[in-house]
């Protein structure tokens, strides 16, 4: 062996072998993770449902619309991550792939904190043009408060799991988007109810406890993000501004059209929302 080939980076994985196997297994991983965290609000809802209270099972609902339109944007982010750390993978850069992670891990918390720092301040408004009103409307407008500043700590999951992606990692970034799921499956019912199956547990918060259950679920998610970035693969570099504004070009051209064709479900979503909230909670519930 050359000093050359002793010295060149290692292959990345899945170059080599079945490219149906390769496909399969990410695929798999990807549609997996992605679906357990949309499980975080199915569940959220499941479980406000149970309270039997249409104004507080809608809340939820116009609370929802507001910040699916972010993680909308997260999830435009997390494909010019999946974009750019592959490339410079494929490339074996190492140093390229480790300053694109820290860009776009640095680049999609700012954007998210500006998005639901914005829908904190102005959730009133936000949830009067959904149609919101009454208790809903007061329900709601707590659920965001406490729920929305966690979305960027979202972040550091979804951009996480898609740097694990782009590392070949799909068991961790299969794991990242889980545990947000799983958080909520376990402490939904104990913040939520008084009296979760029938044990004398729980703390009967309602939705306020849904609301909190959510923050943790987000911030564990985010927290196995960055350990598997930072920690298991060591694909983090130090943060430099300058670094970050140099890739912002990069990361934009990427993430603009990925984020646009990504609001359009929750732009459909909103409309329809609208429409639904002017038939009364009893609709908005069912919705």
């Amino acid at each position: 062996m050359t000093e050359t080939q002793a010295s060149a980076p290692p292959a990345g994985r899945f170059t080599t072998g079945s490219t149906m196997r390769h496909v399969a297994i990410m695929t798999m991983a990807g549609a997996i993770g992605l679906t357990l965290m949309f499980l975080v609000d199915a569940v959220t809802l499941l479980y406000v449902s149970m309270l039997q209270q249409d104004a507080l099972t809608a809340a939820v609902g116009y609370a929802w619309t507001i910040q699916f339109f972010i993680v909308s944007v997260g999830l435009g982010f997390s494909i010019a991550a999946t974009a750019l750390v592959s490339r410079a993978l494929g490339a074996r850069d190492r140093d390229a792939a480790r300053a694109a992670a820290t860009s776009a891990l640095a680049t999609t918390f700012v954007a998210l904190s500006v998005l639901s720092g914005a829908a904190v301040i102005w959730r009133r408004d936000l949830l009067t043009m959904l149609g919101a009103e009454g208790e809903a409307l007061e329900a709601a407008a707590s659920f965001i408060l406490l729920a929305g500043p966690s979305l960027p700590l979202m972040s550091f999951g979804m951009i996480g799991g898609s740097i694990l992606r782009a590392e070949g990692d799909a068991k961790r970034s299969m794991l990242v988007t889980m545990a947000s799921g799983i958080v909520s499956v376990v402490l939904d019912p104990i913040l939520i109810f008084s009296e979760p199956l029938g044990l004398n547990i729980g703390l009967g918060m309602g939705i306020e406890g849904a609301a909190i259950a959510m923050t943790v679920a987000r911030a564990a998610s985010g927290a196995l993000g960055l350990w598997g970035v930072v920690l298991v693969h060591d694909l983090a570099a130090p943060l430099r501004a300058s670094t970050v504004v140099h890739d912002l070009k990069r990361i934009m051209a990427v993430a603009g059209p990925a984020t646009l064709t990504q609001l359009s479900t929750p732009f459909g979503n909103f409309l329809l929302t609208r429409a639904v909230a002017d038939h009364g909670d009893g609709a908005m519930a069912g919705w």
